[in-house]
């Protein structure tokens, strides 16, 4: 919305309640988002930062919470090694994404790191390299592992943290159960996402073929495959990280 069209309407600080996000903001932002506006501000400028700075706040919020164990609190783009030409081109495309995010946030495209049957390859290290970086530069991004996601959901029966938070990185999709109550409530999750077009970030062990088949489901007494909806919305719009390999894991204990 061009805010700046609705400046002759204005007859002091006290409209800026039409803009959206200042209306939402916290006091601290609104008074600064009124000193600009008596500067003589652009409305467009000061509606952007109000924006950035409750998603700023939020992603604070999110970095205390985040679903990131204390062996990967510390992984980095600094710190991932590139051993050969797979892992090089993840990392590139990964850096990407990032520099990237805020079109993505807009046009609400998502990222899949597969390993395509690898295992210890680097995915969640990688994955958590991207979200440290975002949730640093303010972007809001929760981050959970999806054995523990469903675990959660169980216990509470909320699953709009999960939908309504600006970028949703959910690690090891395809390691959880898929009976009939995961599989709907993935779906929800992912679909309701997709429909307003916010970007979810998925690490997996296997490939998006083996993501389809670990949705089928029996839904009175016949079979359904879930999985075809499920990945058809997280591959709409998406950036696709192949990440092979020798287990890293295996490697240092020998």
């Amino acid at each position: 919305m061009d805010y700046e069209q609705l400046r002759p309407q204005f007859q002091s600080e006290y409209d800026l309640a039409y803009i959206d996000d200042f209306r939402t903001a916290s006091d601290e932002v609104q008074n600064k988002a009124i000193e600009k506006y008596l500067k003589g501000e652009n409305l467009n400028i000061i509606a952007d930062f109000c924006k950035q700075e409750q998603q700023r706040a939020l992603a604070e919020e999110l970095k205390k919470e985040a679903e990131i164990s204390k062996r990967f609190q510390t992984r980095t783009f600094e710190n991932f090694i590139c051993e050969n030409p797979i892992q090089k081109n993840a990392f590139e495309k990964a850096k990407k994404y990032v520099a990237d995010f805020k079109e993505h946030l807009q046009t609400g495209t998502g990222l899949i790191i597969a390993g395509q049957g690898s295992v210890g390859t680097g995915k969640t290290h990688l994955a958590c390299a991207i979200a440290n970086d975002l949730l640093n530069q303010g972007y809001p991004i929760k981050v959970i592992n999806i054995t523990r996601m469903i675990a959660a959901i169980k216990e509470d029966f909320k699953i709009k943290p999960y939908i309504d938070v600006p970028a949703l990185l959910i690690d090891d999709l395809g390691k959880e159960t898929g009976t009939q109550w995961v599989v709907e409530t993935l779906y929800t999750i992912i679909n309701e996402r997709y429909e307003a077009m916010k970007p979810t970030l998925i690490t997996t062990e296997d490939g998006i073929e083996d993501l389809k088949n670990n949705y089928e489901i029996l839904i009175n007494g016949k079979k359904k495959n879930r999985g075809k909806a499920i990945t058809s919305r997280l591959i709409q719009d998406f950036i696709y990280i192949p990440l092979t390999g020798e287990d890293f894991r295996q490697r240092r204990a020998a």
